[in-house]
């Protein structure tokens, strides 16, 4: 049921997608990749609030668990609490192993992204140095593009040979 409410989220039916969520939810309340998943359909639906509360309780079920810390630092920034998101992400870039879901790369975007939103821009410049070392073509194209680097931004877009997703 939730890998069915996930896949209607990236078909972008998202109202459809919470139905099962919160079915699988219901039947497992208990299972943090659940309740982090319900997170994720929480902030595709713009309920910030609901999904920072899913989030939360994934992580305090499994804090070793990266994508807890991102979903809350992400539901945290959607709400503007900026302070908090990056310390969320930051523990989750901190968590974050080869193959994982997100990525250290994609972590450390986000972050990125937050220290823009709080004026921190030489912050987020440091982060796109990083980043180009870790030769993630997307998260680099994501933080050229908050930097206003958007001739760059396409560069680095036009040299991904494989596609996947991102978790925003």
């Amino acid at each position: 049921l939730n890998w069915l409410g996930w896949v209607l989220m990236l078909k972008g039916d998202i109202a459809q997608a919470v139905i099962p969520a919160e079915h699988a939810k219901e039947l497992d309340p208990m299972a943090p990749y659940i309740r982090t998943y319900m997170s994720e359909i929480y902030l595709a639906d713009g309920r910030f609030e609901e999904a920072l509360s899913e989030a939360r309780i994934a992580r305090k079920m499994q804090p070793e668990f990266a994508l807890t810390h991102f979903m809350e630092g992400m539901a945290l920034f959607h709400l503007e609490r900026f302070f908090e998101a990056s310390l969320a992400l930051g523990e989750s870039v901190q968590l974050t192993q080869t193959g994982s879901v997100p990525t250290t790369s994609e972590a450390k975007a986000i972050q990125g992204l937050v220290h823009l939103c709080t004026g921190k821009i030489e912050l987020a410049r440091e982060i796109l140095l990083a980043l180009k070392e870790d030769t993630d073509q997307f998260s680099i194209a994501l933080m050229e593009a908050t930097l206003g680097n958007h001739e760059a931004a396409i560069n680095e877009i036009e040299m991904i040979e494989q596609w996947s997703h991102f978790n925003t």
